[in-house]
């Protein structure tokens, strides 16, 4: 698509917008995004457009989270937010920090992420245990987060979030993937392939990938995926976000649309970079799938806890002598 038939594309429905009501807190990490309350009364992560990691990764932030929910990941609910001159004013909380210290966040249109909340506690948990972790009910779907990250050139590590939807105990976690402001290489628009970087901090979601056919659902709807649907994601977030630089957002939607014939080649490299991440990966060529891959996993997480339980008592019984 050439940048003057770019400008005359027609999107379909248009993003959801909300105003900011009330400052809630400032959150961690090097977006320094904040938590606000906003109009249809639900609490959001909003990414401000002088956030210190770029303006673009709103952009990311917004096209990423339409093409992870395409694919069926679990992302939170999106939409822009307005946040005025009298908010920033009226919320002392509403700053942001650099090498030359604190300065004002800039009123307009920013990015929000609907927050995700816990049916047990109020608010979801962003750190579980390997015990708890291997019973999230859509462990899974980490197997479509990678082949997602690998498609999208994420450069940073794998973020996600768990929540319970009821009260009830006896209710798995849940993941929800979050922060896709690195894809694409963040503010720098292109695809490095930084394989190790993009992997979930904790190895262990990955141990009931058996082999290529269980990333294969992903796989195939990252490949199947219309393009015409690519290009009118990446033209619903406000053209500001990008600077109004159709011509590089042209770049960008045309490569990222011919990396789809090149996940499975991505999804090998990946694999072969961190082979101690898959410790039961094989490569086969049978089209077989075993029966029921939740038991499979269920017997080869426990084979996994019992080998690390062996190695620690070796390593303790090499030290008392």
């Amino acid at each position: 698509m050439s940048v003057a038939r770019l400008l005359s594309y027609r999107v379909g429905e248009e993003p959801k917008e909300v105003r900011a009501i009330k400052h809630i807190r400032r959150m961690t990490g090097g977006a320094q995004s904040q938590m606000i309350l906003a109009s249809d009364g639900k609490l959001y992560i909003v990414k401000l457009t002088n956030n210190p990691q770029s303006k673009r990764t709103l952009f990311n932030e917004m096209f990423a989270s339409a093409l992870a929910k395409k694919i069926s990941l679990p992302v939170p609910p999106t939409a822009i937010m307005k946040i005025s001159s009298d908010f920033i004013s009226n919320s002392p909380g509403m700053f942001l920090e650099g090498a030359h210290g604190k300065f004002q966040c800039e009123p307009g249109l920013h990015f929000a992420s609907e927050y995700v909340l816990n049916g047990t506690t109020g608010a979801a948990v962003d750190y579980l245990a390997s015990p708890m972790l291997e019973k999230v009910g859509n462990i899974k779907d980490f197997a479509g987060a990678l082949v997602f990250d690998l498609w999208t050139g994420n450069t940073d590590f794998r973020q996600a979030v768990f929540n319970k939807p009821t009260r009830t105990a006896t209710v798995p976690y849940q993941a929800w993937f979050i922060d896709f402001g690195h894809c694409f290489n963040c503010g720098h628009w292109g695809f490095p392939d930084r394989f190790p970087a993009l992997l979930y901090r904790q190895p262990i979601v990955y141990a009931g990938i058996f082999g290529p056919l269980w990333c294969s659902p992903w796989v195939l709807a990252i490949e199947n995926m219309h393009e015409e649907f690519i290009w009118e994601s990446a033209l619903k977030p406000p053209s500001e976000w990008y600077d109004y630089d159709h011509r590089a957002l042209a770049g960008l939607v045309r490569e990222l649309s011919a990396r789809r014939n090149a996940v499975r080649e991505l999804l090998s490299t990946c694999k072969n970079y961190s082979s101690a991440t898959f410790p039961c990966w094989k490569d086969t060529r049978s089209r077989r799938m075993p029966i029921n891959t939740d038991e499979a996993g269920s017997r080869l997480l426990r084979a996994m806890r019992l080998k690390i339980k062996r190695h620690q008592n070796a390593d303790a019984r090499a030290k008392a002598v």
